[in-house]
């Protein structure tokens, strides 16, 4: 008999979570449910993180591109940040050895 079964929304989730604790005598794991939600506020946090970058350093942005925009020789700004993110990408399997 489940001892949580009765303190959770949820009863099946928690029946299976109890049982087998009770009948393996193993630690039980985490419930795809669960990992659902650690996804969902790790996505949530970046979100706010990058609203919050974006909110700082707006005029800064703004300053930038229209400087790649205006002055010609600063054009190639635009391609910085993609080649960058392209580098970001295959740096693990560069620095991999």
């Amino acid at each position: 008999m489940p001892i949580a079964k009765d303190h959770f929304a949820d009863c099946n989730a928690a029946g299976s979570l109890t049982e087998t604790m009770i009948e393996d005598g193993m630690t039980p794991t985490i419930p795809k449910n669960l990992q659902f939600f650690r996804n969902i506020h790790l996505a949530w946090g970046s979100v706010l993180v990058g609203v919050l970058l974006a909110a700082l350093y707006y005029r800064v942005l703004a300053k930038l591109v229209t400087d790649w925009w205006n002055i010609p020789d600063f054009s190639h700004g635009f391609l910085v940040p993609i080649f960058a993110a392209s580098w970001y990408g295959q740096s693990e399997r560069l620095f991999s050895k």
